[in-house]
């Protein structure tokens, strides 16, 4: 997959492009982009997705959003989904003030050639979001190209929505978020070192540091699975300030059933399954010792082993 972020982004080939902020690839995401890899293939075009960064509709150049995924992650999941072309455009200033038909002229049908472009129902595009369907189904047919509205799909009785599994993480609802996510929710990043304390009650942990623009889940105990050097292993993971050893910053922290090596420096994914407590500060390590054996029976029994 072809990875573009800048102005810079002309093609020479035709593409069937997906337009969005996929801030989630959730289930409704997925169906969009699918259908726009397979009508790629059938006319023999690259299948490509055009987003923004920052997003449209947040405060430009904002360092406090976070998201469901980074954009790393998108890019490995995209890749895995068969994707050719995945471009990241500067939402700037400029970009904010360009008319709703000079964007779709100069950037979705000149500068990346879509001849077919997959948006959502409610897409809208443009200064003051003035450009909707009605008005690239227009353009679209002086370039020879089609638009493909696709209605929200639902699930669990909801329309599947970013902001919906967002509120989701955040309250700790994490198989809420995963049933509308159509994957397991995850932190990926890299293994550094910590203070300890795990392995000094006999409970090790590998100390996660995410992305800086990852949304985080409620802090808390869950019960999760643990990638690591292309092994999956049963887990306990806590999120937050550990406060039973003062601690004063967000960590994420995985305790593997039957892993008790070292792993510093490598890359982990932590999928996310179920909350199983909020977090507390216990009165001794020892009290937090005998917490996290109860911990990590419960994972034992929701994965059967």
């Amino acid at each position: 997959m072809e990875y573009l972020r800048g102005c810079d982004i002309g093609q020479t080939s035709p593409s069937v492009l997906s337009v969005g902020k996929f801030s989630s690839l959730h289930l409704g995401h997925r169906s969009i982009i699918s259908q726009a890899i397979d009508m790629a293939h059938q006319i023999s075009a690259r299948s490509a997705l055009l987003s923004f960064d920052p997003k449209p509709g947040t405060p430009l150049f904002s360092s406090s959003n976070q998201n469901i995924l980074t954009w790393t992650e998108r890019k490995r999941i995209l890749q895995c989904w068969g994707l050719d072309l995945f471009v990241k455009y500067p939402f700037t200033t400029e970009l904010s003030n360009m008319s709703a038909e000079a964007f779709a002229r100069e950037i979705l049908f000149e500068k990346l050639r879509a001849k077919a472009i997959f948006v959502g129902d409610f897409f809208r595009f443009g200064k003051n979001r003035e450009g909707d369907v009605s008005l690239l189904t227009k353009l679209a047919a002086e370039y020879n190209a089609q638009i493909l509205s696709l209605p929200e799909i639902s699930a669990d009785e909801q329309k599947i929505s970013s902001s919906t599994i967002k509120s989701h993480i955040t309250n700790g609802s994490i198989g809420k978020a995963n049933r509308l996510l159509g994957y397991d929710y995850f932190i990926s990043g890299t293994v550094s070192e910590g203070k300890h304390i795990g392995r000094t009650i006999g409970f090790p942990t590998l100390n996660i540091t995410p992305g800086s623009d990852k949304l985080l889940p409620k802090h808390g105990v869950y019960i999760t699975q643990t990638l690591l050097c292309g092994k999956l292993y049963p887990s306990i993971t806590n999120v937050g300030t550990n406060p039973t050893v003062d601690g004063n910053r967000v960590t994420v922290e995985s305790n593997l059933i039957g892993f008790n090596e070292t792993a510093y420096n490598r890359k982990v994914t932590v999928h996310f399954h179920k909350q199983i407590r909020e977090q507390v500060k216990f009165n001794t390590l020892n009290d937090l010792k005998n917490q996290i054996s109860k911990d990590r029976h419960a994972a034992v029994e929701y994965f059967k082993l």
